[in-house]
């Protein structure tokens, strides 16, 4: 399925969702300048997603709509944080193309192409449905899509992202029997196909890992660390010297 032709029903299947504002918090965000942790920390930059290992830029419309090959390019030259908290290895989400080469459709789910897709292979995909608990057009196990549209499909939670649209969201994976398409998600309806590379998608950013797993803590915190670390070297002297009066 060329997922370039939801475009036209984008507008009405907007409406339809009934969009609304984030329900739950299942990623933790994490803001680098000051390595705080809090789901609702409106200066983090960072979310960390446990389940993949893989930590989510949280402004979700990095670089507007451009065609793949911007987008692909644009996420593998970002740049993030500053002097040693610098963070330069972001890409696009992936998709594993499953099955035979190209898209293998469903409307019920489980293959890589599609509504509901199996999404240990798609990281756009584990997001939307497993993570931010969104819901596709046709309902999972309904072969025909005779039970669509199911009530609440589309992206009415955003969890604790910034700018996410509904909309369609390139893939950095090409779409192997055409190396002039890449593989997309539409978080409008939750389906993922291919598109033309040409098409003005919208993109985010990713990278594997932890971002604050190396990072360098900063003057303020390494100043705190020192003075905890003196207090208790000197009650562990005034400890031993009262035991050798005794």
């Amino acid at each position: 399925m060329n997922i370039k032709k939801l475009g036209a029903l984008l507008a009405a299947l907007v409406v339809a969702a009934g969009i609304g504002s984030a329900s739950a918090t299942p990623l933790v965000g994490r803001d680098i300048t000051r390595n705080a942790v809090a789901a609702n920390d409106a200066s983090a930059v960072y979310l960390w997603d446990q389940d993949l290992g893989i930590t989510w830029l949280r402004n979700a419309n990095i670089n507007g709509t451009a065609n793949w090959t911007t987008q692909n390019n644009f996420a593998q030259s970002l740049v993030t944080g500053a002097g040693a908290n610098a963070i330069s290895d972001w890409r696009l989400p992936t998709v594993t193309d499953s099955g035979t080469p190209g898209c293998n459709y469903s409307n019920a789910g489980g293959t890589d192409c599609g509504y509901n897709v199996d999404t240990s292979g798609s990281e756009m995909a584990h997001l939307y449905y497993v993570t931010l608990g969104n819901l596709a057009y046709c309902p999972a196990g309904d072969v025909t899509c005779a039970g669509g549209p199911q009530v609440g499909f589309g992206l009415t939670n955003v969890g604790d992202f910034l700018n996410m649209q509904s909309t369609i969201y390139w893939s950095g994976t090409e779409y192997a029997p055409n190396t002039g398409s890449a593989w997309g998600f539409s978080t409008v309806n939750g389906t993922q196909g291919d598109g033309d590379k040409d098409n003005g998608f919208y993109a985010m950013a990713v990278r594997p890992g932890d971002v604050l797993a190396a990072q360098v803590p900063e003057p303020e915190s390494m100043l705190l660390a020192l003075t905890a670390l003196a207090g208790l070297v000197l009650v562990r002297r005034r400890r031993a010297v009262g035991a050798l009066a005794l």
